[in-house]
């Protein structure tokens, strides 16, 4: 059987319930608030016993490959020709709020995820009740700057990595899943559950279903490559939320070349103060995380949180540090490779080299050269002329942030 995967559909015909309209007694939409292959996911408030109103969240079992239509009382029918397959996704809903809620409790997830707290059979269909109590939908949020953009992933990475290290995955991973805490960076929580996937049912189930998100999902995943998803997957996904966070706009796959040169100039959180060592390591995480190769793809969650610890210790401008300063248009240099091989050899073997020599014969421009040749080797690079003191030196050629 072809392994079918839908999500983005041209032709979505599913008709939503109406703000206001209450699904019993005691529950009343707000308003939708996005679609999935297989629901329609819903704000709405729920009144308890004592009359006071909270605010909840709500999938509605409603597939978009199925016809299924809805009458005037909100009550869904399947055709003649569906009416068996809309039972079995019915009964694969279930399953999965099933199987959600008791792997949030296995694998310590009950703090990180949103609560599953009901399930309703109403309408013809069912609903998965979800407590909303608190916190901001990350797709309505604006990190207040990049280095609480880095916070906000790293805890996500931090769930992730519980999923991981138990053998699953999250497979919807994107910013209206994620749950925003405003009074700590250090916490967030995770919708969903009807992606949420071991990896041995990705090995052994033949009939598996997925669906996925545009500008969030994994190229294999995309794709239908069921055999190729794996930790990878997940990581891509989180790639893909800080690219949206930092550009406004979904990933493509063109984004996810390791020769892509990501214009930083048009993102958000701009600052003069972020030296070259943060734009080349957000470009690696972006390269190592977006990658259209899963062997180029980092596989491992727990390196995702060390660079993203890495970032935020580097996106902290009031911190102090040394400006990066170097320059240099290296076009019209020709020969010397000897001269910069005895360079390199002699700083890996004693971290300091002094050129010497009549004026003239190119010490400055070699020992430019062999800066501009190994940037990458270097956190901060600056170029200073030394006349009189190193005091002098310090005070009036190397910058210092929050000094001086």
């Amino acid at each position: 059987m072809v392994r079918r995967l839908y999500t983005n559909f041209t032709m979505d015909n599913r008709q939503a319930l109406s703000s206001r309209t209450k699904i019993d007694d005691s529950i009343t939409i707000t308003n939708e608030i996005g679609r999935g292959g297989s629901c329609i996911v819903y704000d709405a408030s729920r009144v308890d016993t004592t009359k006071t109103p909270h605010k909840i969240r709500i999938r509605e079992c409603y597939p978009v490959w199925l016809k299924i239509s809805r009458d005037e009382f909100g009550n869904l029918t399947a055709s003649e020709l569906d009416a068996e397959n809309f039972a079995r996704e019915k009964e694969r809903f279930s399953s999965a709020y099933r199987n959600a809620s008791n792997i949030r409790h296995i694998i310590g997830l009950t703090n990180s995820t949103v609560d599953l707290s009901d399930m309703l059979q109403i309408n013809n269909t069912l609903y998965a009740i979800m407590s909303f109590d608190e916190g901001i939908d990350y797709g309505q949020y604006h990190d207040k700057s990049v280095k609480e953009l880095f916070q906000h992933l790293k805890s996500l990475a931090l769930i992730i990595q519980k999923y991981h290290q138990n053998n699953y995955l999250h497979l919807d991973i994107k910013p209206e899943n994620v749950l925003i805490i405003p009074e700590t960076t250090e916490h967030v929580k995770l919708f969903d559950f009807d992606s949420l996937q071991s990896i041995k049912t990705l090995q052994d189930d033949e009939n598996l279903l997925l669906s996925y998100s545009d500008g969030f999902s994994a190229p294999e995943q995309v794709h239908g490559k069921i055999n190729k998803i794996g930790f990878h997957t997940d990581i891509y996904s989180i790639g893909a939320i800080l690219f949206y966070k930092l550009f406004n706009k979904k990933a493509e796959f063109i984004d996810g070349s390791q020769t892509t040169n990501y214009n930083f100039d048009l993102m958000n959180y701009l600052d003069t103060r972020y030296q070259p060592l943060f734009y080349r390591k957000l470009t690696d995480f972006l390269r190592k995380t977006l990658s259209l190769s899963i062997s180029s793809r980092w596989n491992n969650i727990a390196v995702v949180v060390e660079k993203l610890d890495e970032l935020i210790n580097l996106s902290e401008i009031e911190r102090v540090f040394v400006y990066d300063n170097f320059q240099y248009n290296s076009a019209n240099f020709l020969g010397r490779e000897h001269e910069l091989s005895e360079i390199n050899s002699a700083l890996r073997d004693n971290n300091l080299v002094f050129l010497s020599g009549i004026g003239g014969i190119g010490k400055t421009e070699l020992a430019k050269k062999y800066a501009a040749l190994h940037r990458n080797f270097y956190g901060t690079i600056i170029f200073c002329k030394y006349t009189t003191s190193i005091i002098d030196l310090v005070i009036d050629e190397i910058s210092i942030n929050k000094i001086g």
